[in-house]
């Protein structure tokens, strides 16, 4: 059926799956022939802090159960300092808020006008998935930090744990399960969203 014969009142919805790439960020290229005009790359907040208020805290864990496991890729990334003080592939000022206007449309939508999640965090609610860099999990942070303000949408604070990986088959660690891309909620930690990453 199409979306536009769907009746509302006999309709219910069961389901939402977000889809969307890292906010605005600093080049990859070392060309700076595709930059030359705006050489000065100083428009990125300091390192852990966020332009918007509360970030929601993350717990970096593998789909192995490694905590705040390394990215070479990231690592080297991060690494390349471009004029003005960014790093190559950064999340901008501008893409931290983004992300966090993004989630902050997801809770008005979905929390405030459909009452679909809850105001609070709870965990078996929300399920997370982001690639391995620096740039991805912080928009992360900031969408889930615009629907979630303050870890529960208005009060008290939550902690999300953010599993990483390659997605691939893995095996029961007490905290997630990945098989064929497909997480486990960790139940046992309180106020947590789990979230599986690949490389």
């Amino acid at each position: 059926r199409k979306w536009a014969d769907l009746d509302e009142s006999t309709s219910k919805l069961k389901l939402v799956q977000v889809v969307f790439r890292h906010g605005a960020r600093t080049p990859l290229s070392k060309s700076k022939q595709l930059w030359a005009h705006d050489p000065e790359w100083a428009m990125c907040p300091p390192h852990d802090t966020p332009p918007y208020p509360n970030p929601q805290p993350l717990h970096l864990v593998s789909t192995s159960g490694e905590k705040d496991p390394v990215s070479a890729d990231n690592l080297k990334q991060m690494s390349r300092k471009l004029p003005g003080g960014c790093f190559q592939g950064e999340l901008t000022k501008l893409g931290h808020i983004q992300a966090y206007e993004l989630g902050s449309t997801l809770r008005r939508r979905y929390v405030t006008e459909l009452g679909f999640l809850p105001a609070e965090l709870q965990p078996e609610q929300v399920v997370c998935r982001t690639t391995n860099y620096d740039r991805t999990i912080k928009t992360l942070q900031g969408v889930l930090s615009g629907l979630y303000p303050n870890g529960s949408g208005g009060g008290g604070g939550g902690s999300s744990d953010i599993a990483q990986g390659s997605g691939k088959k893995g095996s029961s660690t007490g905290k997630s399960v990945v098989t064929g891309g497909s997480a486990a909620l960790d139940t046992s930690a309180p106020k947590a969203v789990t979230a599986v990453t690949s490389s």
